[in-house]
């Protein structure tokens, strides 16, 4: 049991006592920590006090919390390349980790102004939007709304959910090569909602990114808009 002493309270020295644990790899990178109470009971404080230690130790940026999913250990940054011919499976797999994407949403709608531009297509013309979370291994790296032209990929909205990945996608409509034509890349915090899915603290900010893909031609084929997980994902832009 703790006991207040050189002026350390109690939950400094809590948060002292993981830190030092996490760093020598009792805990290591994307670890579950025990339960709230257990550890509570193990170091014979309230769980306000140990709240308060907690909430220290993902300041530092050593743990994450996720809602309703425990606490995890901070695993290593994952290096994200960007360059004209990203791909999200291969990106994954150079550092040899595994993707997973599910589909959560497909709607057909129309293009707001800015979907449009994106898309060189004209306001009000028909899209299908794509509802996407995307992991890699265990965790979950983005949360993205990909559109479609419709005119462009008829059918798409019944066929969408046998594909696996956009390549999948783009290649059951003949087309073999795309490549990215811009990425817009800023922060903000997350909604509720994004928080949730990415299993992130509300007030963890968020990388929010915006993209568009073309044919060979340069005609735009798709845009998405996503939010990723900071704590996980560094982003490297690769110069042609």
């Amino acid at each position: 049991m703790l006991k207040r002493q050189n002026g350390a309270t109690l939950w400094q020295q809590v948060s002292e006592r993981l830190s030092t644990q996490i760093v020598d790899g009792v805990y290591p990178p994307g670890a579950r920590l025990p339960a709230e109470m257990e550890l509570a009971d193990m170091f014979g404080v309230s769980r306000n006090t140990l709240r308060r230690a907690m909430a220290k130790l993902e300041e530092q940026g050593l743990i994450r919390i996720g809602q309703g999913q425990g606490t995890f250990v901070s695993g290593a940054v994952l290096p994200y390349t960007i360059s004209r011919t990203t791909r999200y499976s291969e990106n994954l797999s150079k550092e040899g980790r595994a993707a997973a994407t599910e589909v959560l949403k497909i709607e057909a709608t129309t293009a707001e102004p800015l979907i449009a531009d994106m898309l060189a297509i004209d306001a009000g013309d028909h899209v299908l939007a794509v509802r996407s979370r995307s992991w890699a291994d265990e965790a979950v790296l983005t949360v993205a709304t990909m559109h479609y032209p419709s005119a462009r990929f008829p059918g798409l909205a019944e066929r969408r959910r046998g594909f696996k990945s956009q390549t999948a996608v783009l290649k059951a409509y003949g087309i073999t090569d795309y490549r990215r034509l811009r990425t817009w890349i800023t922060t903000r915090p997350p909604t509720d909602e994004e928080a949730r899915m990415l299993q992130t603290p509300r007030s963890q900010w968020v990388l929010h990114t915006r993209k568009v893909d073309v044919d060979a031609d340069g005609v735009p084929l798709c845009c998405s808009e996503s939010c990723w997980a900071s704590d996980k994902v560094e982003f490297v832009i690769e110069s042609d």
